[in-house]
C-alpha cells in the first residue's frame, strides 16, 4: 500500500508467503520535525489485532500492541510486520525540512576607528513564520563576544531582527528559532574597513 502525505511509499508491499493472511498499510503520523533529528514516525494498521512483531531496517523485532513506530530519522525505511507466520514490508520515505542557513554581510563594515558598523543576516530554510503578505522570517537573538544581547526588546514570541547597526568590530552571534522550534547558531567577525585617501 503507499502511504499517505507527508510520508511516501513506493507502492510495493511484499509478503515471505504466497498468500499472507496478514496485512499491513503503513501510514505516516509525525515528520521529523527539525533537519538531522530523529524523532519521526509512523503507524501501521493491521489486519490482526493484539501484538505483533515488528522492526525497522536491520533492526530487532519487537512487540508492539498499538503499531506505532518512532525514533525515525529522515530517508528511506523498510517496516517488517510478522505475526510469527506471515512476514509483510513496505518502504517508506521520511522527509526532513530543509537545515537553517545564514549568510552574512557586514552592512557596513566598522570604520577606522573599529566602531559603527552592522551585520546583516540572510536566513533560509527551516519554517519560516510568514507575516501577513506572506514573506519568511525567524524568531533571532543577537550577542555580541561578552554575551550581551543586542535586541532584547521584540514583538510577543520573539525579536525578529535579522540585521544589528552601529556596533564596534568583533565577533557577533546569532541565534535562529523558526516556527517549529528548531534553532540555529552562527556566528560572524565584523571587521573594520579602512579607505587610504591619496594626498
Amino acid at each position: 500500500e503507499g502511504l499517505n502525505s507527508p510520508c511516501v511509499g513506493v507502492g510495493i508491499v511484499t509478503c515471505n508467503t504466497t498468500s499472507c493472511a496478514l496485512t499491513a498499510t503503513t501510514t505516516a503520523i509525525t515528520n521529523v520535525s527539525c533537519n538531522g533529528q530523529s524523532n519521526g514516525s509512523v503507524a501501521v494498521t493491521t489486519s490482526m489485532t493484539g501484538a505483533l512483531q515488528y522492526k525497522i531496517d536491520g533492526g530487532t523485532w519487537a512487540l508492539n500492541t498499538f503499531g506505532v513506530l518512532t525514533g525515525l530519522n529522515a530517508g528511506n525505511h523498510i517496516i517488517y510486520v510478522t505475526d510469527g507466520v506471515d512476514t509483510v514490508s513496505d518502504i517508506i520515505f521520511m522527509p526532513e525540512p530543509d537545515p537553517i542557513n545564514t549568510h552574512f554581510f557586514a552592512s557596513p563594515p566598522a570604520d577606522c576607528l573599529g566602531q559603527h558598523g552592522g551585520v546583516e543576516a540572510i536566513i533560509t530554510g527551516g519554517y519560516p513564520y510568514h507575516n501577513g503578505s506572506g514573506n519568511p522570517y525567524y524568531s533571532t537573538i543577537w550577542k555580541d563576544a561578552y554575551g550581551n544581547v543586542l535586541n532584547p526588546l521584540g514583538q510577543p514570541g520573539g525579536n525578529f531582527d535579522q540585521y544589528i547597526i552601529d556596533h564596534p568590530e568583533g565577533v557577533y552571534t546569532l541565534i535562529i528559532e523558526d516556527s517549529v522550534a528548531c534553532f540555529d547558531t552562527s556566528s560572524f567577525v565584523l571587521k573594520k574597513l579602512c579607505l587610504e585617501v591619496d594626498q
